[in-house]
């Protein structure tokens, strides 16, 4: 990200002059002015919006950023944080894109958000390269930035999220205490920390119950989808033993399993249990209700707006807070639980 200091130092004056230069302020020459404007060009440098309104008054406008917002697992997400701007009077403005699509066209959105009169962002960075957290970690220097779920070492992000590790170790254990031995485990998104976590917390399970780690049991899928769920469950009914249980690393993974088997006419639980994880709306609409670890959403997306607004300027420490993740007990791993529905 080019900043108004290296604009100053190209050409050869101070970042005062570079700053009248930009807000078409008296006391510059036409000479000077010229070469401003010709570094501002080859470097390519956009005025910072944010930056130039420090003085003014709070915008009072949050950016979010959801990779799909199409997709149930990012819909809590938004609402948590939309529910919290309007309960403090506060506005959001969404930024989405399919970020594992194209990297440069993140880049690009993250170029338009530093544009904007932004109090500060909450960003969902699902897919996201190298190249694009350095970006938001400079875009961090200048305005307050929440990771929602990651969290970023010596960094100034802050983040909310909860111990996928301990989240997993929890829906594993759950299944091995009462009497599964064979557990698939569908694994999203490899590559990204949230699911090494989780997948670390399933492994340590296994090896807290002497249970041996089988490593086909283990299906990597390229993401979050149900449709991915859908078209890998099949993988893991190749292995043998037959897993009497499959756990899906979120929600929308384990609905597609579900479905999957469902079309097989396999019974669930009584021939394959199904776990989840997230909670999402749709865990509790499903035939039968899935089981799930539940993630305070609404906790963590109130916490994301309140650390933005409570941040004077970008570039502070970072805050980082982990929270508890809970049991959700159903029917998809327990035939006695009774069919409850907890939203209005």
């Amino acid at each position: 990200m080019v900043r108004i200091k290296d604009v100053a130092e190209r050409a050869g004056v101070s970042v005062g002059t570079v700053s009248k230069v930009i807000n078409n302020t008296e006391g510059v020459s036409r000479k000077t002015k010229a070469a401003v404007l010709k570094v501002i060009a080859e470097l390519n440098y956009h005025p910072n919006l944010y930056a130039r309104n420090m003085r003014a008054k709070s915008s009072r406008t949050i950016g979010i950023f959801v990779p799909l917002i199409n997709e149930p697992y990012f819909l809590p997400f938004y609402d948590g944080i939309n529910k919290r701007l309007e309960q403090i009077g506060y506005t959001p403005i969404l930024f989405s894109g399919i970020t594992q699509q194209s990297s440069e066209g993140t880049l690009d959105l993250l170029s338009q958000m530093m544009h904007r009169n932004l109090d500060g962002l909450i960003v969902s960075t699902y897919g996201w390269d190298d190249a694009t957290i350095a970006k938001l970690a400079r875009m961090a220097e200048e305005i307050p930035i929440v990771s929602y779920k990651r969290k970023f070492e010596d960094s100034p992000i802050h983040s909310v999220g909860v111990d996928d590790f301990e989240g997993m170790y929890r829906a594993a254990s759950h299944l091995l205490q009462i009497g599964h031995r064979h557990i698939a485990y569908m694994n999203p998104a490899p590559e990204l920390e949230t699911s090494r976590q989780r997948l670390g917390g399933y492994r340590q399970a296994l090896a807290d119950h002497g249970v041996e780690e089988r490593s086909e049991y283990i299906v990597d899928c390229p993401s979050y989808r149900i449709m991915d769920g859908y078209h890998y469950a099949h993988r893991a009914l190749q292995t043998r033993p037959l897993p009497t249980a499959i756990i899906g690393g979120n929600d929308t993974l384990a609905i597609g399993v579900m479905k999957y088997l469902q079309e097989l006419q396999m019974r669930i639980p009584h021939d394959i249990a199904v776990m989840g994880y997230d909670e999402l709306p749709l865990a509790q609409l499903m035939s039968p209700q899935l089981s799930t670890m539940s993630l305070p959403t609404e906790a963590m997306t109130a916490l994301a707006v309140d650390l933005i607004v409570g941040s004077e300027r970008g570039g502070e420490p970072a805050r980082h807070h982990a929270f508890d993740t809970k049991l959700i007990v159903r029917s998809s791993t327990d035939m006695t639980a009774k069919v409850h529905l907890d939203y209005p």
